[in-house]
């Protein structure tokens, strides 16, 4: 009884913080967009640019981070339906990827800005198109019937070690984001306080977000420690890697 309730105690902190931090990392974006960058209006200085840290934060944050965790806390769903919201979340982050960098390239375009000049936007543009990339190998290796069961078991192993790279760049490339445009801020001719509100909420945020990606990666190592625990995967095979001849990898 008491080793149960150490474990529901340890599942519900691992599964509540993720959502607590992506969350907070959501509210924070738009209170400092909505209240301190003049929100999303087309007459705003800053428009459409805007746009960009809303939907990044959405898509690389807020639904790639849900789409990982999935895996871990969804159990009870089917694994056909587990792989629809995996793949649903993922179509939505890389719709949100889509209007964030047309926010940027058409502010750039309107102001006159050079694109793709500085380290956030190269790890930026790379983990969009690896995001592309993951979701059309997940769907034609998991959802058709192109590859044979041996070749998935592979795949597989190189679906995951993507994706986990790909989130993690996703959560660097929000922070730099943070980074970079706070930075611009706080030079002339704008010259915001370094202490102000309107340098320390994105800031926080993009705190938020790095513990978000902290959480979510933790949540990924601590996923078969919590399954042996339940008895859902064989003990001799607790991670769940093993190419097992009789499995169905999709």
């Amino acid at each position: 009884e008491e080793t149960a309730g150490v474990h529901f105690l340890m599942v519900s902190v691992i599964s509540a913080a993720p959502h607590i931090f992506l969350v907070l990392s959501f509210v924070l974006t738009c209170v400092w967009l909505f209240k301190y960058r003049s929100g999303l209006e087309e007459t705003a200085g800053d428009y459409p640019f805007n746009y960009h840290p809303l939907f990044m934060v959405l898509g690389f944050v807020v639904l790639m981070s849900e789409g990982i965790l999935v895996w871990p806390f969804v159990a009870k769903l089917e694994r056909k339906n587990q792989k629809y919201v995996h793949g649903g979340l993922t179509v939505l982050a890389c719709s949100c990827m889509i209007v964030g960098l047309w926010a940027v390239f058409e502010f750039h375009k309107v102001k006159g800005f050079v694109d793709l000049y500085s380290f956030h936007s190269w790890v930026g543009l790379t983990t969009v198109i690896l995001s592309f990339f993951q979701w059309i190998l997940g769907f034609i290796s998991f959802s058709t019937s192109a590859f044979t069961e041996p070749t998935k078991a592979k795949v597989m192993h190189l679906h995951r070690f993507l994706g986990v790279a790909v989130y993690c760049m996703a959560i660097m490339a929000c922070g730099l984001g943070f980074l970079e445009k706070v930075t611009f801020l706080q030079a002339a001719p704008t010259s915001i306080s370094k202490f102000g509100a309107e340098s320390m909420i994105p800031n926080v945020a993009a705190l938020s977000v790095l513990f978000t990606g902290i959480s979510v990666m933790y949540s990924v190592y601590a996923r078969h420690t919590i399954k042996k625990f339940e008895e859902v995967l064989p003990v001799s095979d607790p991670e769940g890697y093993a190419i097992n001849p009789n499995r169905h990898y999709d």
